[in-house]
């Protein structure tokens, strides 16, 4: 086992981010009294999220729409909202919440405009004497919800990293490498790669991810991956920017059903 400390941390990267998210919980009772949300949004902020609205699907039956930052996971997310809204109301309401969830992700652009967008900054022909750069696309419905114990979820992320061109090796190799390296820490570390963009400034990634795992943690897997393949060099800037995104567009003013 390697005992090499990481290139790139927590620490020394800075994170670009737009962190967005639907979470449905459900209590045991027909509650349609939302009193103790206020209380909720205030104290909730310590943790790092931003609850923006909420509404009730139906009594006993809540939808946040909330915000985070990098370094939680989402499945940290759904922890904390349940047990401090169940702390806030346990006087009234002991045991008042399952610890059920539906949480899908969100964005500023949907799924397939995403997509798009990354699969079009990729040429698909080589024009002249310049090397074509490198796409990688993966037979994955990224629409598709997964499951776990207490209920399912959606966790899309983008990360787009900056290279540095002057520390990369030998355009050709790299590319190939980079390709390969791409993919074995997706199927690694159980990330769905849904298309990536590999280019001489920066990497542009469409995956799905595990609940447990933090966005920032998610960025730092490929590259320090990618760095230790590289012989350990700094081949990316310390800076990444990683955004949730989903089905639909993120407007926190109109409802999202």
């Amino acid at each position: 086992m390697s005992t090499k400390a990481p290139i790139y941390t927590r620490e020394n990267c800075l994170f670009a981010y737009q962190l967005h998210w639907e979470l449905v919980i459900s209590w045991r009772f027909k509650v349609s009294d939302s009193r103790w949300y206020e209380n909720l949004r205030k104290r909730i902020l310590s943790t790092g999220i931003q609850i923006s609205n909420h509404r009730f699907l139906q009594p006993g039956t809540s939808r946040f729409l909330v915000s985070t930052r990098p370094n939680l996971a989402p499945l940290a997310l759904v922890d904390d909202v349940q047990e401090l809204l169940q702390d806030i109301v346990r006087v009234e309401l002991p045991h008042a919440l399952h610890n059920t969830f539906r949480l899908r992700s969100l964005g500023i652009l949907s799924r397939a405009t995403l997509e798009e967008l990354v699969d079009s900054n990729v040429p698909h022909e080589k024009t002249g004497h310049e090397q074509p750069l490198t796409q990688v696309s993966q037979p994955i419905d990224l629409s598709r919800p997964q499951t776990c114990k207490r209920g399912s979820y959606s966790y899309n992320l983008q990360v787009v990293m900056e290279s540095e061109p002057s520390v990369i090796p030998e355009p050709k190799s790299f590319q190939k490498m980079a390709y390969d390296k791409v993919l074995h820490i997706s199927q690694a570390n159980n990330i769905a790669l849904s298309c990536a963009a590999i280019q001489p400034d920066h990497f542009d990634l469409v995956l799905g991810c595990p609940i447990e795992l933090a966005p920032a943690d998610v960025a730092l897997k490929f590259m320090n991956a990618l760095a230790e393949s590289s012989f350990r060099k700094p081949i990316f800037r310390f800076s990444v920017f990683i955004s949730t995104f989903g089905e639909k567009e993120w407007d926190e003013q109109l409802p999202i059903d």
